[in-house]
């Protein structure tokens, strides 16, 4: 099967939906979790990562509230 064709045979169309976005509500720290896990670097110093993108002082702060700036 060919997945760049048959997209919506694989994901729900209520999956795909555009005006929805689950990591729109995770925290600065949560995001980098993931994807901490997602690409095994358990390891990762996720303290020193937010400090070295500025946004110490938003660590709890959900992704929808950040600048796209």
């Amino acid at each position: 099967m060919d997945v760049t064709k048959k997209k919506h045979d694989i994901v729900p169309a209520s999956a795909s939906s555009a005006g929805f976005s689950s990591f729109d509500r995770i925290t600065v720290r949560e995001t980098i979790q993931y994807y901490s896990r997602l690409f095994c670097c358990m390891n990762t110093d996720i303290d020193g990562l937010i400090e070295l993108v500025n946004l110490k002082d938003k660590t709890k702060e959900q992704y929808k509230n950040l600048s796209g700036a």
